[in-house]
């Protein structure tokens, strides 16, 4: 029997993937769909799909490749050398950027780099800014940096105070 397309649904993570399961053999058809939930979408081919085989390399997966080998192993972006990517399955990776791990490591750390920022609503944008403090100079010792930054860049600041007192 050879169908045109196959579906395949799971829905645990007791599901073991290997050759002696059904869909994994499947995995093989030319238009074959998975459908996974959150606990089975935990096997490697989706979580890690460069333990798997052959990966197509975006950007995206790149970093999350490198992210995972950096928490796995407990090491820095920066401090990842090539042996490290050599013995987690990563020498694809590591190919793909010349062989060496100096470039890559340092194009990941850049991509995370540029996600931090201390203005998250942008810098440019106005916006009305409320600090509640539960004491009169809560605001201005707590906030006395954030503050004046704040203060210059929202169209309206406000600081309430409350309290408990009676």
């Amino acid at each position: 029997m050879k169908p045109k397309h196959v579906a395949v649904r799971t829905f645990s993570d007791d599901v073991a993937a290997s050759a002696a399961v059904a869909a994994s053999y499947l995995q093989e058809h030319p238009n074959a769909t998975f459908y996974l939930d959150l606990a089975a979408a935990g096997l490697t081919r989706i979580a890690t799909p460069w333990l798997a085989g052959p990966c197509d390399w975006t950007e995206a997966l790149q970093t999350k490749a490198v992210l995972w080998l950096a928490q796995r192993l407990r090491k820095p972006i920066l401090r990842l050398t090539d042996e490290d990517y050599a013995e987690n399955g990563l020498s694809e990776l590591l190919d793909r950027h010349g062989g060496s791990s100096y470039q890559l490591n340092i194009d990941v750390f850049k991509r995370m780099m540029a996600t931090i920022t201390g203005w998250p609503g942008g810098k440019r944008r106005k916006r009305r800014v409320l600090i509640f403090s539960p004491h009169p100079d809560d605001d201005v010792i707590c906030m006395g940096g954030p503050w004046p930054g704040l203060w210059g860049r929202a169209t309206t600041c406000m600081s309430p105070t409350w309290s408990a007192a009676r």
